[in-house]
């Protein structure tokens, strides 16, 4: 099998080499080029959105509504990029903000390796097997980080284009084709006016004409060139005059570097061209790697597959073209092209943001270093008389190259699962803003990498979502890891925003909602007032505080047909893959502090609600108490713990919450109160009395969530609490402590109660089914009335589904029925809630109907109203608590 023995260097080829290059089976190389491209982008193409800037594109799509052109050329960032959103463009138009950035994204990749393959085939027409692996390993370069990027398939369109006009450009010069010479023309403005990422490769590519013209000086040269940077002058121009003013994107995107380190930089980039092992296994995230979705075997294979199916290929066309392939010199002209193709394009790029990460810098180097590799594997393979021998240096690079490919579809599959449904919490939360409302997100500190992560996402992505450009600018972005914050002064939210945005922001308190992000679950969730340590801050006004009626501002609307394709998406193939680990959360601390989600039933210890994101042996949770024991009839302990392993879903395990009084110092072990935690992952509430404990007296100064009790060394080495909070029930002002009544009666409504351990919230509750019109629950004291005087406020827990896949605020009232008085509607109160498959809190402020006092003998709830938000029937619900409060203390418990 003598594969390689003499030919030219470069050419321009004979009528018989143009045949040959016409005539060759193309369809089993175009075979293999969509099997590498299904690796490398197609396998879950189409279940991953959006993960960071795209959000630019469709923003600028929406703002520019009604005006075509506008929209179809945006100069975002730069004025030097009017092409690079025009897929979002496409995608706005078409309600398909998924699949129109992909297949452009697909088609730019599949275009790379097909035209690397044509490029090399002009060159060297009489080594297809070369344009064959050459092709392969530029569509197996990976080692972008922006690879399966969509916000990045401007740069990917922009090296494809540039790609064929060099092809062009090549035929015009060997075969004199006009026809080439307009292409040549398209493909090159359209490339330098997409992007910049080609630049360096323009900048050099006349002096490849040189090498095939026999490395000799000509006035047809001398045009060709003047033909190729007449093109690119004006952009050349509009790029110099930009950099050089240095203002906006470019103030940001370019960091100031010394000449040495520059050098350092740019030869660190080069080699990252010719290490595939560290693109596969040793990439440096800009992020941390979120759930994996395929094992590292099941990449290994696929990667093994395509490698194999690019060995296959190379025989079957080398044994077709075996008596027309010649050994090759070393085209040392040509490769020194190509390194300097390389190297310029990371050079220009080192002094980016995030260079360091190869964030956008190897997108043209790994298209040069391919062709390197594989004319260097050739050589080798005529050196030593054995083509398999000097293909195996671009299969080794195609392996490790398609590995690191599906490693960044892994990535951004998992981040976008996760951005998904961080989104989908906000419209449920938020289905629409009122026209002069503003919305507050606040993220706590050590957060995951978010959606809404810095502050131009949020409001370019709520913006495009809810269809209105205006809500860019009521949005705010509360961030601790971003240095942003916000305080009541008066009667407004002052808030302090990121450099680049409006310095002082004041949002009336009335019109303001406030969403808070939970990393336990992933989700924004409505706060229903204001958390405590915000209300209780200097130039807090409790008038202010109580203007805040988040419902009031909330509507109901519609999503648009591409908000719901976001939203709403469904997986095709990731549905056979679900995570396989949860995210990595870097800690600061032992845990993180949340605010509390809407008004607790019960008082909070102070700071006693949390989410630990780091597992530990032994962990002592302490909490502030500060409360005469007398005074505390009631605790509840709120825990989720990670499922151990080696146990089912429904063991049981005795924990301790140890006290210690104010004359104590330490904690000891006949003060403690037991109780029993099931270990599934879920959220489960335990309710402890006290007062029978003989050492439960004096004032309790502090608690501690002791560990649990008889694990195993693995299940204890395993042990991780996702969140815990603490809460304690007073006796009110009046000496009436708390009650509990389970006399509800139903009336169109199906109800059955929640059995211990059947809900993943709480272990209380009724289930409802809503049946016909006029649904209602009533409750009749029998025992003891309910004393009017002795509570203020109501405070309902209710979750019910969504209708018609989307949230929906409905309408519901509280009756109540003094002892010598009517039931009607002066006697009764309106609320509205979200219906989001979530738990909702309703706060109803009782004291604010007069008619609310004396005892009261019946309470009847509505859950919903159908007279004022018509629901399908039957329409399933939840009651998960109604609890009454006098001075935010637990005094009346209903379930």
């Amino acid at each position: 099998m003598n594969l390689l023995k003499t030919a030219p260097q470069l050419s321009n080829p004979t009528a018989n080499d143009s045949l040959r290059f016409k005539n060759h089976d193309w369809g089993v190389t175009l075979l293999l080029y969509a099997f590498l491209t299904l690796i490398m982008w197609g396998l879950f193409a189409f279940d991953r959105g959006p993960w960071q800037d795209e959000a630019i594109g469709f923003y600028g799509a929406l703002v520019r509504a009604g005006k075509p052109l506008n929209q179809l050329f945006m100069p975002i960032p730069t004025p030097t990029r009017p092409l690079c959103f025009l897929p979002f463009t496409l995608a706005h138009w078409l309600h398909m903000p998924i699949l129109i950035p992909q297949l452009f994204f697909g088609a730019a990749w599949l275009s790379t390796g097909v035209l690397t393959n044509m490029l090399i085939r002009r060159l060297f027409p009489q080594h297809p097997p070369l344009a064959l692996t050459a092709g392969a390993v530029a569509l197996s370069a990976s080692g972008d980080l922006t690879f399966d990027y969509t916000g990045a398939v401007g740069p990917y369109l922009s090296v494809a284009l540039y790609l064929g006009a060099t092809v062009a450009f090549l035929k015009w010069w060997q075969e004199g084709s006009r026809p080439a010479l307009v292409w040549t023309a398209i493909c090159l403005l359209s490339s330098v006016w997409m992007y910049d990422a080609a630049l360096a490769a323009v900048l050099v590519t006349p002096a490849l004409l040189w090498l095939v013209g026999g490395s000799r000086w000509s006035h047809r040269l001398a045009r060709a060139a003047l033909f190729w940077y007449g093109l690119a002058t004006p952009y050349l121009l509009a790029l110099f005059h930009f950099v050089w003013k240095g203002e906006l994107y470019a103030a940001v995107a370019l960091r100031p570097m010394t000449l040495p380190d520059r050098l350092i930089r740019t030869s660190s980039l080069f080699l990252h061209n010719f290490t595939p092992w560290v693109w596969a296994l040793k990439r440096r995230q800009w992020f941390p790697s979120p759930e994996p979705v395929l094992s590292p075997q099941f990449r290994l294979l696929l990667a093994t597959f395509g490698a194999a199916g690019l060995l296959a290929t190379f025989v079957w066309i080398w044994r077709r073209q075996k008596e027309q392939s010649a050994r090759i010199r070393w085209p040392g002209g040509f490769v020194a092209f190509c390194m300097a193709a390389a190297f310029g394009s990371n050079a220009i790029y080192a002094s980016v943001q995030f260079s360091e990460l190869h964030w956008r810098t190897q997108l043209v180097s790994g298209v040069w270093v391919s062709v390197i590799v594989s004319l260097l594997g050739f050589w080798i393979g005529g050196i030593v008389q054995k083509p398999l021998v000097g293909a195996m240096l671009p299969l080794i690079f195609c392996a490790f190259g398609l590995y690191g490919g599906l490693e960044r579809q892994d990535y951004y599959l998992g981040y976008w699962r996760r951005h998904q449904t961080e989104l989908r919490s906000i419209v449920e939360q938020v289905p629409s803003l009122a026209p002069d409302a503003n919305l507050v997100l606040y993220v706590p500190p050590g957060a995951p990498y978010l959606l809404t992560e810095a502050t131009y996402l949020a409001h370019a992505w709520l913006s495009y979502v809810y269809g209105d450009p205006t809500v860019a600018r009521r949005i705010f972005l509360w961030s601790e890891d971003r240095k942003t914050g916000c305080k009541i002064q008066g009667d407004f939210l002052a808030c302090k925003s990121e450099p680049e945005q409006p310095p002082n922001l004041r949002y009336p308190i009335a019109k303001t909602v406030l969403l808070a992000y939970d990393p336990a679950d992933n989700r924004y969730m409505l706060e229903n007032h204001f958390p405590a340590a915000l209300a209780i801050s200097d130039g807090a006004s409790p008038a202010a505080v109580r203007t805040y009626t988040p419902l009031a501002n909330i509507q109901n609307r519609p999503l648009s047909a591409y908000s719901c394709s976001l939203v709403n998406g469904t997986e095709l193939l990731a549905r056979f893959f679900p995570p396989r680990r949860p995210l990595e959360i870097e800690s600061k601390g032992a845990f993180r502090l949340l605010p509390v989600s809407g008004l607790q039933d019960m008082v909070l210890v102070p700071e006693s609600q949390a989410t630990f994101a780091s597992t530990g042996i032994h962990p002592a949770i302490k909490f502030q108490v500060g409360q005469p024991a007398m005074q505390i009839p009631l605790i509840r302990v709120q825990v989720q713990i990670q499922s151990l392993p080696g146990e089912s879903q429904s063991t049981r395990h005795q924990a301790s919450l140890y006290f210690r009084r104010t004359n104590q110092r330490d904690f000891s072990w006949d003060q403690r109160l037991d109780f029993d935690i099931i270990s599934d992952g879920q959220l489960h509430s335990a309710f402890i009395n006290p007062q029978d404990l003989p050492s439960w007296n004096g004032t309790v100064a502090e608690f501690q969530l002791g560990p649990l009790q008889h694990l195993s060394p693995e299940a204890e080495a395993a042990l991780k609490l996702l969140h815990v909070s603490v809460g304690i029930g007073l006796v009110s002002s009046v000496g009436v402590t708390t009650h509990y009544w389970h006399e509800w009666v139903p009336s169109a409504i199906q109800v059955r109660p929640v059995t211990p351990g059947s809900s993943p919230v709480e272990d209380s509750g009724l289930l409802g089914s809503i049946t016909s019109s006029d649904p209602n629950l009533s409750l009749t004291m029998n025992q003891q009335m309910l004393s009017a005087d002795s509570v203020e406020e109501a405070v309902l827990q209710i979750k019910g589904q969504k209708i018609g896949g989307l949230a929906r605020i409905l309408s519901g009232s509280l009756y109540f029925k003094p002892y010598q008085d009517p039931m009607d509607e002066v006697h009764s109160f309106k609320f509205s809630w979200i219906a989001n498959g979530k738990t909702f809190q309703v706060r109803i402020p009782l004291g604010e109907n007069p008619f609310w006092r004396g005892p009261i003998s019946v309470i009847r709830l509505d859950p919903v109203d159908d007279n004022i938000t018509p629901i399908p029937k039957p329409f399933e619900f939840r009651l998960e608590s109604l609890h009454f409060l006098q001075n935010g203390r637990f005094v009346y418990s209903t379930l």
